[in-house]
């Protein structure tokens, strides 16, 4: 609908999908589940991966079906159903700040 919206990475795991649990909620569109992905830090990186193994996301263009791990780097497109997502790394962040969840 081209509305933006921003989500600062304020924890060590941030859950994404269609359900009101997720801590990023991004629309009612049929092809994205309830509880669809994950954005998440482990070993000193970014990562995104899907929560189900029949979740889809495309990753700067290419398309990912399943569970995979995949490093976010910099700049990264995440699109799920319609929404997309612009990833930005910051070399800044203290993670030590963040709040410790478990997943």
């Amino acid at each position: 609908d081209g509305v933006r919206h921003a989500h600062a990475l304020t924890k060590k795991t941030v859950t994404i999908g269609r359900g009101s649990g997720n801590d990023v909620n991004v629309s009612d569109d049929p092809n994205v589940s309830r509880q669809h992905g994950v954005i998440m830090w482990r070993r000193g990186d970014w990562y995104y991966s899907n929560r189900k193994g029949s979740a889809t996301a495309r990753i700067d263009g290419q398309v990912r079906r399943g569970f995979f791990l995949h490093r976010l780097d910099g700049v990264t497109e995440l699109q799920i159903g319609d929404v997309i997502m612009i990833f930005h790394s910051s070399a800044q962040q203290d993670i030590a700040d963040f709040i410790k969840t478990d997943l």
